[in-house]
């Protein structure tokens, strides 16, 4: 198993701990954002000495709706590790 593989296992682990209403939701979607916004930096660490990999990397089209997704995403990842914590009104 790859680190990146490993990485979208954590992630996809949290997401399927996110259920509204049940104790440590925010806990859960703190975890999840920070596994899921850590997976390209992963996969780049671990494949950028491979062949061509860079350059598919960096010439993947990312649609309007995907970049503002991403955005927000990483927004709430900034809010959970580096400022308040995220604090939803499911708990």
């Amino acid at each position: 198993m790859t680190n990146t593989e490993r990485k979208l296992l954590e992630a996809n682990f949290f997401l399927a701990k996110l259920e509204p209403h049940k104790p440590y939701f925010d806990f859960y979607l703190s975890a999840y954002l920070n596994a899921a916004r850590s997976t390209a930096w992963i996969m780049r660490n671990e494949f950028q000495k491979c062949v061509g990999w860079e350059d598919w990397f960096t010439k993947v089209k990312v649609s309007e709706a995907e970049k503002i997704l991403l955005r927000k995403i990483n927004d709430l990842r900034i809010i959970s590790s580096k400022q308040t914590g995220i604090k939803t009104d499911f708990h």
